[in-house]
């Protein structure tokens, strides 16, 4: 990871934390990255946390989760001293997370999304809390959090049942790039386990945060698929010398989805000259296959998709989550239901489809690519043209580089089904609707992954076709925008000459489209 040099994050009133300050958190190595708390956050903390304590004092009404138990057992009314005992409890039955835990990133990305909650002060917390979170952060402390076993209401309760333990200094954190006893890391770095204050357990444990995280996570990955694919896109338009008259503008002009129009404006930024040509072909078929000419068409719902879901994504990271909440400045205690991740599920549902939509076109037109229509322009199978006839016929290039792809996108597809409406009633049938908001974003989490293989896989192909074309000697001229990009990984990865396995070079692209490159400018 790199070292970050900036300035202190601060957690503000009504802290605004967006998708792109979790990026460059998280692309700056969020290890090293250092938080601070503002002193009015802190002032409006300790006042909401005195109306809290004030209200127990005076026991004009009971408090959910502070008189009484939790879920559908919160008919049982109990006394301070057994509320407190109620907060470790709490924890402690919850610790029943099952497969393999988020990754550090995520786990880190998940405390500063539950901390920012917290700074709109309508929880009950105290300044102490807080602190606390700030210090495991600061010594780049994180829990280990297990990826399922959460129905996305109450909240996240087991998942994050998982941050309020470790701050108990209980089960197991990320130290260091390892999975260490959070007591022993305790030990060695001098830090108190926090004893949770009133119904200071349930305010971690009662939102959205997790879901939160890890949708959000997924949308930066899926943001630059959508940036490899229009790159590769715009590459196979010049590789192959085929039509652009169906991403002129004036086309998508009279049918002006938002995301459409987007792609329509990158493509002739790409090719300003050749968006003037009509450019209709005078011998064979006068228009290209769908996967080539409906690009803009899928890729414009996808990006269409992907601003939709990072106004959801955004207004659940900057959102009071739990319950019941507290309103000091009001005087009111109500309780309801904003832990409940239907936004989330529904944004996650939204980008898996249009996710698997993008995949599929990239499938299809690398199955196009190596189908007979093409040899003409490249070679069967992408072979090497320059090899000697006998070499030639017992080497294979991409052929089964393009089995994987159909594999994964298989794999994709098949997950696209949305977990929203897979609601079923728990906890005794107080949750007798869930949103299911973690499972679709673990769901798309796991989607975003695969992708990254398949985009990977996407680009090699059209680097070998690329080279394909040069040992041709075919004349391709590619725009600037393409052919800067295009030399870069040229240089970087070798062509298939003769037959080797692919593996390493899949993981190497992989890394290259979506730690290194930056996009920025491409779009």
């Amino acid at each position: 990871m790199q070292t970050r040099t900036s300035k202190p994050y601060i957690i503000k009133l009504e802290n605004k934390l967006t998708l792109q300050d979790l990026s460059d958190i998280c692309s700056q190595g969020i290890q090293s990255q250092k938080y601070e708390l503002d002193e009015k956050l802190l002032k409006e903390i300790d006042a909401n946390h005195a109306f809290l304590m004030n209200a127990i004092e005076a026991g004009q009404h009971d408090i959910y989760g502070a008189t009484t138990g939790f879920g559908s057992s919160s008919a049982n009314r109990i006394s301070v001293d057994q509320a407190l005992q109620m907060q470790k409890n709490l924890y402690e039955y919850h610790g029943c997370g099952t497969g393999a835990y988020l990754t550090e990133e995520e786990c880190a990305a998940a405390m500063l999304v539950r901390l920012n909650c917290f700074s709109y002060a309508r929880s009950g917390i105290s300044v102490g809390l807080l602190e606390k979170m700030v210090e495991l952060m600061n010594h780049g402390v994180f829990p280990c959090i297990p990826s399922r076993g959460s129905v996305g209401a109450s909240g996240d309760l087991t998942p994050l049942s998982y941050i309020a333990a470790a701050l108990h200094g209980k089960r197991h954190v990320y130290f260091k790039n390892e999975v260490r006893q959070t007591a022993e890391v305790f030990a060695e770095l001098g830090i108190q386990p926090y004893v949770f204050k009133m119904r200071e357990s349930l305010a971690i444990m009662n939102g959205s945060s997790i879901m939160s995280t890890v949708a959000a996570k997924a949308w930066i990955t899926l943001d630059k698929v959508y940036s490899a694919a229009t790159f590769n896109i715009a590459m196979m338009l010049d590789l192959l010398d085929l039509q652009k008259s169906a991403f002129h503008p004036l086309v998508h002009q009279v049918k002006p989805h938002s995301g459409q129009l987007a792609v329509a404006k990158l493509f002739e930024s790409i090719f300003p000259q050749d968006m003037q040509l009509q450019a209709i072909r005078k011998e064979g078929e006068i228009q290209d296959k769908y996967s080539i000419r409906c690009s803009p068409q899928i890729l414009g719902a996808f990006q269409d998709a992907l601003t939709w879901t990072k106004t959801l994504i955004e207004q659940e990271m900057n959102s009071v989550n739990d319950n019941p909440l507290f309103f000091h400045k009001e005087n009111k205690i109500l309780n309801g239901g904003n832990f409940f991740g239907g936004h989330i599920a529904m944004a996650c549902d939204t980008l898996n489809a249009g996710l698997g939509s993008v995949i599929n076109l990239i499938d299809r037109q690398i199955a196009y690519m190596m189908s007979t229509a093409c040899h003409d322009k490249l070679s069967e199978n992408l072979v090497d043209p320059g090899l000697e006839e006998p070499i030639r016929k017992i080497n294979h290039g991409y052929k089964a580089m393009q089995i994987t792809l159909s594999a994964l996108t298989a794999e994709i597809i098949h997950s696209t089904n949305p977990a929203a409406v897979l609601s079923r009633p728990t906890e005794s049938g107080n949750q007798d609707v869930v949103s299911m908001g973690s499972v679709a974003a673990t769901n798309l989490s796991k989607q975003a992954h695969l992708a990254e293989d398949c985009l990977a896989i996407h680009t090699l192909t059209l680097l070998q076709a690329h080279y394909v074309r040069r040992q041709k000697n075919a004349e391709v001229r590619y725009a600037p925008k393409i052919q800067n990009i295009l030399e870069t990984f040229a240089s970087q990865f070798q062509p298939v000459i003769h037959d080797r396995a692919l593996d390493q070079d899949i993981v190497r692209m992989k890394t290259t489209l979506f730690e290194k490159c930056e996009w920025t400018s491409w779009r």
